[in-house]
């Protein structure tokens, strides 16, 4: 996903001067610049993030990078990138396997302090092993006179209930070795508010259902990183790394009261979920990079419906979930004369042993069911810079991808194209291409129960997405913004709700659109008030197309216009103090989800940042959504289906955060992949 940075700079002159005759005492002279906030270089947007969130109320990485130009973070807290199908982040330019849960929480543990810059690609080459468009987060390297280093935090989390975290991360360094550990304990109750308005279709007849929807979950998490790197010879190193998440403690309780009644649906994990991945690599001094991970997770749970008043038991079923991944890398790059060429190849395999069983077999349908998936591909790739301003990236990679009884071929072309003569007018051409894969446990066809009216069904004919992506980006004085892009996407992988004309239930199922297109702008302009007010307005604004042949008999052929838009403002209370308060709000207009239309949102944040203890110390208050109304409304009044489902989720929430970082904390990040592990929830 995608950044960009602000840095204001200033030098000081104190003149004395003494001669023979006179003596001049001047006054002091303060001459302020400002520092470019966004550089390209072969078609890597480059940000200094540590500079462009001065000011904000932010304690960590993963808090800053939403404010990257085009960034934005939905209500489950994940990142994307205006004018990108989807968002990858690398670390060090290593892409590793751990999911967005486990991401996000390494992210939350680690300071700004140890980022040194971010480059947004839009167009990542395939040396990377990325498809799309990516953030690129590089870290500062440690020296041996670093020593011990570490930072300690401590978050208190206000929504509907209380919620804790506490974290710790410290590295060493020697001549030829450094260690690292993390270590996140979060604990925590949520909550979440929905209000059904079903008009269904049911035996030739309209049926009005209304249910007050109310689900709680709580639990404990565990995360943690120990990674150790060893520099024999100069330019010559090997890495390893262990990341793990335990859940011991996981709960859910949804009670749905209304027109049908009222149900309770708890869920109970048997077995605490376990998530484990190890990875070991080697980097050469002649361009050879070489490496391997293996990754497992398991979940257990039990389900268990039945009816408030009576007890009477609908539904008892048993889930869980085994998945085992393999992957291997090998990539060797070489510079002769003034070109770039790298080339190199990637393996993965994965086996998911899946099961669900019912009580009765008039309650569901059992499986006990084993996934082998396959995965390979192979890219060349060239660079080069010109004195004339114009530089490039370009390279083709071959995929070969078989599961079950599906296998496909694809050929994916990359280039990203810069014209920079002078600095002041920044062109880039971006084309490239990717692939979404479906969840594991979507391709069983398992069911999860929501309760007595809400089920997610399964979809066993999910078939991978492509995407062709293209952006035109403009940076004016290294600090205004526009990118101008064009997604079109076969197969593009949407949950719907569906109101069953077989049975007095609201499915919601993964399917494959025909094609999704998506055509937009934006634009980014800050703008300073001398050194006391920093802020930056951006706005998109996007056209969405997407057709579905069929869905439960439906075709679907949808189009809109939607606008989105923010503001952050960073206001300095005291030039003697670092003291600041950050104000931003934004708007999002009304957007389609298919068959579904999601209403306007729009939401205001407050934060107060002190840095204390000679910069040592931070103390954060924020209030993200204070208003609560970032949670959209979602209507379906089309193709015979007629539903309003209106949320009132607490996406408010106030945090207070107190961080300590002892020996001038420098530390490390880490990522992994496991967004297609887990069970429904």
């Amino acid at each position: 996903m995608v950044l960009l940075n602000v840095m204001s700079v200033f030098s000081q002159a104190l003149t004395n001067r003494t001669d023979t005759l006179n003596t001049y005492n001047l006054n002091e002279v303060v001459i302020v610049g400002e520092k470019p906030q966004i550089k390209n270089k072969n078609g890597a947007i480059t940000v200094d993030l540590n500079k462009l969130i001065k000011g904000k109320a932010v304690s960590n990485i993963y808090e800053s990078l939403s404010y990257l130009p085009g960034i934005t973070k939905d209500i489950s807290g994940n990142l994307s990138l205006a004018g990108a199908k989807d968002l990858t982040i690398l670390i060090n330019g290593k892409k590793e396997q751990l999911s967005n849960e486990n991401l996000i929480a390494l992210l939350q543990s680690y300071p700004t302090d140890r980022l040194k810059d971010v480059e947004i690609m839009y167009s990542t080459p395939a040396k990377y092993h990325v498809e799309g468009a990516s953030i690129n987060i590089i870290m500062k390297k440690n020296s041996v006179l670093d020593g011990l280093q570490g930072q300690i935090g401590l978050n208190y989390i206000q929504n509907h209930y209380s919620n804790g975290a506490a974290n710790i991360a410290s590295t060493y360094s020697s001549d030829k070795w450094s260690f690292d550990v993390m270590y996140n304990y979060i604990l925590g109750k949520n909550w979440s508010h929905q209000l059904i308005d079903s008009y269904h279709l049911f035996n030739d007849e309209y049926l009005s259902i209304k249910q007050n929807e109310q689900t709680t979950t709580s639990g404990q998490n565990h995360n943690g990183h120990i990674g150790f790197n060893w520099e024999p010879i100069h330019d010559n190193s090997i890495s390893v790394s262990y990341n793990f998440q335990f859940d011991p403690i996981r709960y859910a309780r949804n009670s749905s009261t209304g027109t049908l009644g009222g149900y309770i649906t708890s869920k109970n994990y048997m077995s605490p979920n376990k998530f484990n991945n190890v990875n070991i690599d080697y980097k050469s001094s002649f361009g050879l990079t070489i490496g391997g991970s293996y990754t497992n997770y398991k979940e257990n749970s039990k389900t268990l419906m039945f009816e408030e008043q009576q007890e009477n038991t609908l539904k008892n079923y048993y889930s869980s979930q085994d998945i085992n991944k393999y992957h291997f890398y090998a990539n060797q790059s070489h510079q002769i004369k003034k070109w770039g060429i790298n080339y190199g190849v990637s393996v993965d395999y994965a086996n998911d042993f899946s099961s669900q069983s019912f009580n009765s077999s008039n309650n569901g349908n059992d499986f006990s069911t084993k996934i082998q998936e396959y995965s390979a591909d192979a890219y060349f790739g060239i660079e080069r810079s010109f004195k004339n301003g114009l530089s490039f990236s370009a390279s083709v990679k071959g995929d070969y991808y078989h599961i079950n009884d599906y296998t496909k071929w694809w050929v994916s072309p990359q280039v990203a194209i810069t014209y920079m003569k002078n600095p002041n007018h920044v062109f880039q051409v971006d084309i490239s291409t990717s692939k979404d894969y479906p969840a594991y446990w979507e391709i069983h066809g398992a069911e999860t129960w929501l309760n007595n009216y809400m089920v997610i069904m399964g979809n066993s004919l999910l078939k991978p997405s492509y995407t062709y992506e293209n952006q035109l980006v403009y940076i004016y004085h290294q600090k205004y913004m526009a990118v101008l892009y064009y997604n079109y996407t076969d197969n593009a992988i949407v949950q719907l709700p569906y109101q069953s004309a077989n049975s007095l239930n609201l499915i919601y199922q993964t399917l494959n659109y025909k094609y999704n297109q998506m055509f937009g702008m934006m634009l980014r302009v800050p703008f300073n008030l001398g050194q006391i007010l920093q802020s930056t307005v951006t706005i998109n604004g996007y056209y969405t197309h997407n057709k579905v042949d069929n869905f439960h008999n439906l075709q679907i052929n949808r189009e809109k216009f939607s606008l989105y838009t923010d503001l952050t403002n960073s206001i300095r209370l005291s030039s003697k103090y670092p003291i600041y308060i950050t104000l931003n709000a934004a708007v999002l207009t009304s957007s389609l989800q298919g068959i579904a239309e999601l209403s306007d949102i729009w939401k205001i944040d407050l934060g107060f940042k002190w840095t204390t203890l000679k910069g040592s110390a931070d103390l954060i208050v924020s209030g993200d959504d204070i208003l609560n109304t970032w949670s959209p409304k979602l209507v379906v009044n089309k193709y015979n289906q007629n539903l309003r489902m209106d949320t009132y989720d607490m996406t408010r929430q106030f945090k207070v955060s107190f961080v300590y970082r002892f020996n001038s904390f420098k530390p490390k990040t880490y990522e992994t992949n496991k967004s297609r592990f887990g069970i429904s929830k």
